[in-house]
């Protein structure tokens, strides 16, 4: 039987069931600390934090979003100054650094990728750039030894943004212990999620300090709750068990849909983290007919970010050219991680659904 009369794909819903978090649930409401302002799962969480990302400071936040901005004024950004971003991000990323006062700068993405080209640093760093934001996207992983040596790290602080990619490893360094501060997202959709909540991790204690006295209006203004800190501690437990389901899932789907039109994050001895797994589409492709026939197929693929390379001069500088960027912004498109735990039967009725949907944008 084809396999566009199959019944839809069977892809496992997120959060997936957890014992360990249910009991984690049952003990925030029998000792009480579910209504309470902090407690033992907060001070859990930020420790396993800490161990993991080789962090002496963790905030917990009410979001990744407001995690980013607060590590921002956390790292002292302010009115006025710069912050050097890929044309290519998150749409939060570029508003945090306008609710600061500061100015975003775009820099384009590394060709056939979606993150930050570091080459192009030296271009768009000014008298007054402060900061840059280095996002891992997608299951690709940001050049951040590259953008360490393309800026001068006494006076433009590097920030890590990996809500997208919790337990990815770079030459032998989990990714978000290296640079000045990094951030961490626990969202409804994320690897690690509590439905809402974020964190900000670093070794400056000034960054800390920043973050509580811009948060404390009488109490914390941006926390994140007792019952959110208890689910998320069980899940660190089994994030790398995952995260190796989804590699070897991505890796087998790179592979076999590798002839067809499109392009994919290039896999390496590294350690991916596939919160998304992307593709750029070629250019004969038309994406919009391509994802119609998809829905219609049920292949859960979506269109990537819009990216910010039509935001007006007004709003941000573009010191050099963003073509990349544009290619990215117009061609990508996103395989959502849950289907990525599902069974080998499934994965194959996606490698069929897919080609099939090529063929029929083709006639």
């Amino acid at each position: 039987m084809p396999a566009e009369n199959n019944h839809r794909l069977d892809i496992p819903t997120w959060p997936l069931e957890s014992e360990a978090v249910r009991v984690a649930l049952a003990t925030v409401y029998e000792n009480g600390d579910w209504g309470r302002y902090s407690g033992e799962m907060s001070e859990q969480l930020c420790d396993r934090l800490s161990q993991r990302f080789a962090a002496q400071q963790v905030t917990l936040t009410s979001s990744g979003t407001i995690a980013v901005e607060l590590a921002l004024r956390g790292l002292g950004v302010g009115p006025d100054d710069e912050v050097i971003l890929s044309a290519y991000d998150f749409p939060g990323n570029f508003r945090a650094i306008e609710a600061i006062g500061a100015r975003p700068v775009l820099v384009d993405v590394v060709q056939g990728r979606w993150v930050l080209n570091a080459s192009q640093l030296g271009s768009a760093v000014t008298e007054k750039t402060a900061a840059v934001i280095c996002s891992h996207l997608h299951g690709d992983i940001c050049p951040i030894q590259e953008v360490f040596a393309a800026v001068d790290r006494e006076n433009v602080a590097v920030l890590e943004d990996v809500c997208q990619a919790p337990g990815a490893l770079a030459n032998g360094f989990t990714l978000g212990t290296q640079a000045d501060a990094a951030v961490l997202s626990f969202g409804g959709s994320k690897l690690l999620t509590a439905g809402r909540g974020g964190a900000v991790l670093s070794n400056d204690a000034q960054v800390h300090q920043r973050i509580k006295v811009f948060g404390e209006r009488g109490n914390l203004a941006f926390p994140m709750s007792e019952l959110q800190a208890a689910v998320v501690c069980p899940q660190l437990d089994v994030l790398d068990e995952q995260n190796e389901k989804r590699l070897v899932a991505a890796e087998r789907l790179i592979a076999r849909l590798d002839t067809l039109p499109w392009t994919s994050v290039p896999v390496t001895q590294d350690r991916h983290v596939f919160y998304k797994l992307a593709w750029m589409l070629d250019p004969s492709v038309d994406r919009g007919q391509f994802l119609h026939v998809c829905a219609e197929l049920g292949i859960p693929l979506f269109e990537g970010f819009r990216g910010f390379v039509s935001r007006s001069d007004r709003r941000c500088s573009k010191p050099t050219p963003l073509t990349q960027a544009e290619r990215a912004v117009a061609s990508t498109v996103l395989l959502h991680h849950p289907i990525l735990l599902a069974d080998g039967t499934t994965l194959d009725q996606l490698y069929e659904l897919i080609e099939l949907a090529f063929k029929k944008c083709e006639s």
